[in-house]
């Protein structure tokens, strides 16, 4: 819903806009391709999930005592469904990969409820001839929030000691610690609920300037001062509270009472202190009950706040023959500032950020930083010549910027452009620009972010013949004992996410040159453009993945790359294991990229069966490589892989458009080339038996249909993706959730909007 009001008088005009929407969820389990979580590896495709399941993930080392033959033989155990758990030889069986896997899918959102609304105003007011005052101001609220599956509990991670003396443990022997001493448990904690967040964005945006003709003359000046705040609260709920895990699952008794108390017979803990809970069997009633009297959740804070001002002015230098020499300055004061706050209780230890007092999943630390930059800039335009012959028009624009950042040296930028009309009929045009981007606030000071990303570990398997191939692989591996058959216990690894306080700016150059044709024997109503575009940009800056950051390991051995991966030491029961991979954000080297863009455009009016309009783009990338410090060049053109995203070779949209009367209708067609997935090999595959496996081109259909009732109503239907096209499927193990690509391509499927104008 939006709604626009404005007025005005002599010397004043004024305008408000208000607008409102809500988008219902959209549940992964309400769709096909994302209902399941589906993995592809070595050709073959096979649902997978997660190993942290309901009836618990128990391992059972090799010749570990007293085991019945049930589980002998078991590299772990779970709790048959439906028994309490309480004895090893009928109540557990050998965990199955294949079958017992957590499918997490249809607790995931591939759309995100939202709410939002938001109010804008503007006011300009002339003072007298030279001065005119103007305001904006922008308020807008959003209410959103994730919703993902309970809560995955791992007793090694999360450092919570599941003790051998405990009155519900069957085993005989303790689980869990971050020591990595003890043998690992995991369970997922279904009695808790979906983990969840409400989060509300507030936004603040206020500018407030002078402009007008300096001095009488024909030069102009525009003064602006500005702020804008965003804060951001969440509250997160789904967890659990980590000291009181220590007494719920630390040595239990029965007491007299027949009542299971914590403590020991010896040393008992006072009732009402502390509520023993059996981690073994989670769906007893009793146990959701004790378990929810230990669970909390946590809130954080963050906003980000930007003040500006500046000063331009602009006018005519002197005249040329061809025309009006002209010249634009300015000066600019930014500063930007990041307070990113968090509860005490997700509050961990840098650098490595494992354990706070809910899970681990969910400690971060509070940070802040900002930066401010003043900035002087110019551009000038020359009418170089005009109206010779073969020369219609030649005009030269170069530009320049001069920036001082208070956390990089000076740095000057320049522009330059020129502009060739031979006839009246064609433009040729070429730019060149030096490139410099800053870091954000969130590049240098957002708080560490742990995640769960998806790793194809190359030490599964691992063998004395292949470290002999490959030496780099013992810096990758790091406490895997070879010859043991290693192996990860989940696809997943505790990553995190890291920004970088040290990170340097991005440096570079664009290169363009242009031709646009409009034949004036169509009267204008046809023109054609086609643009080649080449990039090349020093010290990119990106968010490092794990299976990259471990391919670029493996090929060089390269400290940067090895030493983000923590493993547990050979001499504990989890050698080898990964405890946590640092993802941090880092300048990735050179990427140099270069294509050509199309567009072409026709209008036909005024005929018996009414006017329309064709409109086609298209973009074409030639190459696109990124080259890391100390590693080969790889080419990311038509390809997808989890570092650098999708980029598909080709992509075009076009619009036919009709209008006669009151109708008017357009339909829309939308194309994304096919491209190759990129497989990580992971373990002992060889990159031959995981080739990248084709994913077709897509083509969505849009159409819209409106009917003006008179001068004040006018109704309109859009029909977005008619033809129902679902995503092509890229697996769990190459994405983050969905199966597939979100970023690119439609999740929501066909879909329909009814809309209504009314002016008044």
């Amino acid at each position: 819903m939006n709604l626009l009001w404005g007025t005005s008088g002599d010397n004043f005009r004024f305008s408000i806009n208000g607008n409102f929407s809500k988008a219902e969820e959209v549940s992964a389990d309400n769709r096909d391709f994302s209902r399941f979580a589906m993995y592809f590896y070595s050709g073959s495709v096979f649902p997978g999930g997660s190993s942290r399941v309901p009836t618990g993930r128990f391992y059972t080392p090799a010749g570990t005592p007293g085991l019945p033959a049930n589980l002998t033989g078991c590299a772990s155990a779970t709790r048959v469904a439906g028994s309490p758990g309480t004895n090893l030889a009928t109540d557990y069986r050998c965990y199955v990969p294949a079958s017992d896997a957590y499918n997490y899918q249809p607790f995931n959102l591939i759309m995100t409820p939202q709410e939002r609304g938001s109010i804008f105003a503007n006011y300009e007011y002339d003072v007298n001839e030279a001065v005119q005052l103007y305001a904006e101001v922008l308020y807008s609220r959003t209410t959103s929030g994730f919703m993902i599956a309970p809560l995955p509990f791992d007793s090694v991670a999360d450092d919570v000691v599941i003790s051998a003396q405990s009155y519900y443990n069957p085993f005989g022997y303790s689980f869990g610690g971050a020591d990595g001493n003890n043998p690992q448990l995991t369970v997922r904690m279904e009695a808790l609920g979906n983990r969840q967040s409400d989060t509300t964005s507030d936004s603040k945006v206020a500018k407030l300037g002078l402009r007008g003709p300096l001095f009488g003359s024909e030069w102009n000046y525009d003064f602006l001062v500005g702020y804008s705040r965003l804060d951001q609260t969440a509250s997160v709920s789904g967890y659990l509270y980590q000291p009181g895990l220590a007494g719920a699952f630390g040595p239990s008794f029965l007491n007299g009472d027949g009542v299971v108390q914590c403590g020991t017979a010896a040393a008992p803990v006072a009732l009402g202190q502390c509520t023993p809970v059996n981690i073994f069997n989670l769906a007893d009633p009793a146990q959701v009950t004790a378990l929810k009297t230990i669970s909390s959740g946590y809130d954080t804070d963050r906003a980000y706040t930007s003040k500006q001002a500046s000063f331009a002015v602009d006018g005519k230098m002197f005249s040329m023959p061809a025309g009006d020499a002209l010249v634009s300055i300015q000066a600019d004061y930014t500063e930007l500032q990041g307070d990113f706050n968090v509860d005490f209780l997700i509050t961990a230890t840098p650098p490595l950020y494992l354990n706070c007092y809910l899970a681990q999943e969910t400690c971060t630390g509070p940070n802040s930083g900002g930066y401010d930059v003043k900035e002087i800039s110019a551009e000038v335009f020359l009418p170089l010549v005009k109206d010779v012959t073969a020369i219609q028009a030649l005009n030269l624009t170069i530009g320049s910027r001069f920036s001082d950042y208070s956390l990089f040296d000076t740095t000057t930028n320049s522009t330059i452009k020129l502009e060739y009309r031979p006839v009246e009929d064609i433009l040729l045009s070429g730019t060149f620009a030096e490139v410099f981007r800053a870091p954000t606030i969130l590049d240098l000071y957002a708080s560490p972010t742990n995640n769960s990303s998806t790793f194809a570990d190359p030490c599964v398997g691992l063998t004395s013949a292949r470290i002999a191939a490959n030496p780099n692989l013992t810096a990758a591996c790091v406490g895997v004992i070879p010859d043991t058959n290693f192996s990860q216990p989940n696809g997943q690894v505790t990553g995190l996410l890291t920004s970088n306080p040290d990170l340097d700016p991005e440096t570079g150059d664009v290169t363009t040159f242009g031709i646009t044709w409009q034949p004036g024997f169509l009267n204008n109503n046809f023109s054609i453009r086609v643009d080649y575009w080449q990039y090349k940009i020093d010290g990119v800056i990106t968010q490092l993945d794990t299976n990259y950051s471990m391919d670029q390991c493996v090929a060089t051995g390269d400290p940067q790359y090895c030493g983000l991966i923590t493993r547990f030491d050979a001499t504990t029961a989890n050698p080898g294991q990964i405890s946590v991979f640092l993802q941090p954000t880092r300048n990735l080297g050179r990427l140099e990229t270069d294509g050509v863009d199309i567009g072409a455009r026709y209008s036909l009016r005024d005929t018996a069966a009414g006017s329309f309009n064709f409109n086609i783009d298209w973009t074409h990338i030639n190459s696109y490589t990124n080259e890391p410090p100390n590693a080969p060049v790889q080419e990311v053109a038509g390809t997808y892989d989890r570092q650098f995203g999708n980029y598909a070779e080709n992509r075009a949209s076009a619009t036919l458009g009709w209008a006669m009367g009151k109708f008017d209708a357009q339909i829309g067609a939308r194309f994304i080339d096919d491209i190759v997935l990129l497989l990580p090999s992971g373990g002992a595959v060889a990159p031959e038996d995981n080739p990248p496996l084709p994913v077709d081109s897509f083509v969505y259909l849009d159409l819209y249909f409106g009917y003006t009732i008179n001068d004040n109503i006018k109704v309109s239907l859009t029909g977005t993706n008619l033809s129902d096209e679902q995503p092509p499927m890229l697996y769990q193990n190459n994405v983050t959730n969905a199966n597939t690509d979100v970023n690119t391509y439609d999740t929501l499927g066909r879909r329909y909007a009814i809309s209504a104008t009314y002016k008044f």
